[in-house]
């Protein structure tokens, strides 16, 4: 019956996420997404976002130097690229609106920085997941343990 066709496709549905949420890896990449986003809303209701805004339109005199300061914090929170663009994004939208910068010339400045840098960088949560794929290559692929991070650096021309 329909019923039961709905009925048992949520069950599948239920039991596939709390098997996604029972590895460690999974679990491990929700609560960074969890905490990051907590302390984002904290940092907003605390009026630091709102802080570091002014800070910066201060310096940035007009759309171009905004821009620039754009991109320099974009640089700055290499850690995620999420994190990057939930960060860089609210911190510079009022600048940016201030200086008639359009929204998605800021989305373009925030996104050509976020992945790139998050994926360059030597501590982020790019390189984390690079060097487990690259130990379970080794590991699956040739059954041979590595230094998975030293093989990542002997990547980098």
């Amino acid at each position: 019956t329909f019923l039961g066709a709905v009925t048992q496709s949520f069950l599948d549905f239920v039991s596939r996420v709390l098997n996604s949420l029972s590895d460690p890896w999974n679990a491990g990449i929700i609560l960074q997404v969890l905490v990051i986003g907590g302390v984002i809303h904290l940092v907003a209701k605390m009026g630091g976002a709102k802080a570091v805004a002014e800070a910066l339109a201060r310096r940035a005199k007009n759309a171009r130097s905004t821009q620039l300061v754009t991109l320099l914090l974009g640089l700055a929170v290499f850690f995620d690229d999420y994190a990057n663009s939930l960060i860089v994004g609210p911190i510079m939208k009022p600048v940016s609106d201030k200086m008639k910068i359009s929204r998605e010339r800021l989305a373009f400045i925030i996104d050509a920085t976020a992945a790139p840098i998050a994926g360059l960088a030597i501590v982020s949560t790019w390189i984390g997941l690079e060097v487990g794929l690259i130990n379970d290559a080794f590991i699956n692929g040739i059954g041979q343990e590595v230094d998975a991070f030293g093989v990542f650096l002997q990547t980098i021309p």
